[in-house]
């Protein structure tokens, strides 16, 4: 939490400084210069009807006053990543990643992902790498390296999937991922040892 605390005072300064990120209940219409902050939404689906769990996330989040919708990846199909090597089949993932900006800190921005996916009828457990109807992740926030027990950014799998790393690719071929990954998102293409076959699908998100 001290951690966490620091993190705050460093990225998200006094209200009304320009160019500084409002902490949590801070007004944003009080600041002086607000353009909003970059975030990368990564999308995917599995269950029942996957392109419209996608455009229900892409719909639900460009109505939010806090959110505004910069540009959608391609959507792409892969197979189900599996718990382990024996797991029951699931159904093939729909996978998209979206760039925003938003005037909602990181656990804010977290919370309203999570309230989109309750509209879809999926329901939070703790299995990991279960079919869900929607899953939304907080793959980026600007350059912040975030730690807490509720939320890590940059994702931690970034690196290891190459269902998401096509996508920003897409977006933007010379994103950088920040610490502690510390890589272009081109270069930690190449490096990724991820087989899965991705097929580029005519869904347009946005």
């Amino acid at each position: 939490l001290a951690l966490v605390a620091q993190w705050i005072e460093h990225r998200f300064p006094k209200p009304g400084v320009a160019g500084s990120i409002p902490a949590e209940g801070t007004n944003y219409k009080n600041c002086i210069v607000m353009t909003g902050w970059l975030a990368w939404i990564g999308l995917g689906s599995n269950l029942g009807d996957r392109e419209a769990h996608l455009r229900l996330a892409v719909d639900r989040l460009a109505e939010n006053k806090d959110i505004s919708i910069e540009d959608c990846s391609p959507v792409y199909e892969c197979e189900a990543m599996l718990a382990k090597p024996n797991s029951p089949d699931q159904p093939a993932f729909l996978n998209a990643v979206i760039r925003i900006r938003t005037y909602l800190s990181p656990l804010s921005l977290l919370d309203v992902l999570h309230s989109v996916e309750l509209m879809s009828g999926r329901t939070r457990d703790s299995t990991r790498w279960a079919a869900r109807q929607l899953d939304l992740d907080i793959l980026l926030y600007e350059d912040l390296s975030v730690t807490t027990d509720r939320l890590i950014v940059p994702h931690p799998g970034i690196p290891s999937r190459r269902f998401v790393l096509q996508p920003l690719y897409d977006l933007d071929p010379s994103l950088r991922i920040p610490e502690p990954v510390s890589l272009a998102v081109d270069e930690a293409l190449s490096e990724c040892r991820d087989e899965a076959v991705l097929v580029r699908t005519d869904v347009a998100l946005c």
